[in-house]
């Protein structure tokens, strides 16, 4: 409101049709739905009606593109009409109910419940040019994206904090192997720095292999398995517990 406030209603129109278009390019190339304009944003929906397996990704690759984006349209307004203006933006997964509302009047399709209000709290806690998520969204996209670790935040209308992420740069995984070949790479580093002080008696068999093995299209669940066990003996929390995610499965 303060923005529009410092346009005439002309002005503020030309820029809401450039702000818009900006974010509803960015949500349908990544074929998610934009079911509400809010009046100064938007309500978007990925995995639904599309349903897409990686709906979490395609909505943190969308947040990014449309970021970008709305950056560069924050520099022309101030080259042309001396204003500035910040975006912000919530991402959370989980379930929601979809459908139509409404009457015979109006009716329209949208998202309802407790993961929506969620999203909606992040959007007003994160700061201009910045996108936040829960943690149920980081998990999802965990080894595709770079993710600053917020903490824990209160949010209203939650019971307990929830794990906050900042939504900073996407990686260049695309695929749940390449997150694990980044993992392993985590670790043949770890070995390397350590000297051989980390060497167990598997290790000197497999650590000459590991590169080679996870360099490739695989479905050897031993291997997994062995740089599960590495990784436990190393400590290496973080790694265990992104090789669980990303092969579940195997190491049920």
């Amino acid at each position: 409101m303060q923005l529009a406030s410092q346009l005439d209603p002309e002005d503020w129109h030309e820029l809401l049709d450039r702000f818009f278009a900006v974010l509803t390019e960015g949500v349908h190339r990544y074929e998610g739905t934009v079911n509400q304009y809010t009046g100064d944003g938007v309500m978007a929906l990925f995995g639904a009606p599309i349903s897409h397996e990686d709906h979490a990704q395609r909505a943190c690759y969308a947040a990014l593109q449309m970021r970008d984006e709305l950056r560069r349209l924050s520099v022309d307004l101030r080259m042309e009409k001396g204003i500035d203006f910040g975006v912000r933006m919530g991402i959370n997964s989980g379930i929601v109910v979809v459908g139509k509302i409404g009457d015979d009047l109006r009716m329209d399709y949208t998202a309802q419940g407790h993961t929506v209000g969620v999203a909606q709290r992040l959007e007003q806690l994160a700061e201009a040019g910045h996108v936040y998520l829960s943690e149920h969204t980081a998990r999802l996209v965990e080894g595709y994206f770079q993710l600053a670790d917020l903490g824990t935040l209160t949010i209203k209308g939650v019971d307990a904090p929830i794990g906050v992420f900042d939504l900073d740069a996407a990686t260049n995984a695309r695929t749940r192997l390449q997150v694990s070949r980044t993992t392993l790479a985590e670790v043949q580093s770890m070995i390397d720095r350590s000297g051989g002080r980390l060497s167990q008696p598997f290790l000197h068999e497999r650590q000459a292999r590991y590169a080679e093995i996870f360099g490739e299209e695989w479905d050897k669940a031993e291997e997994i398995r062995d740089a599960h066990r590495l990784l436990n003996d190393m400590g290496a929390t973080d790694q265990v517990t992104r090789l669980q995610r990303a092969h579940s499965d195997i190491l049920a």
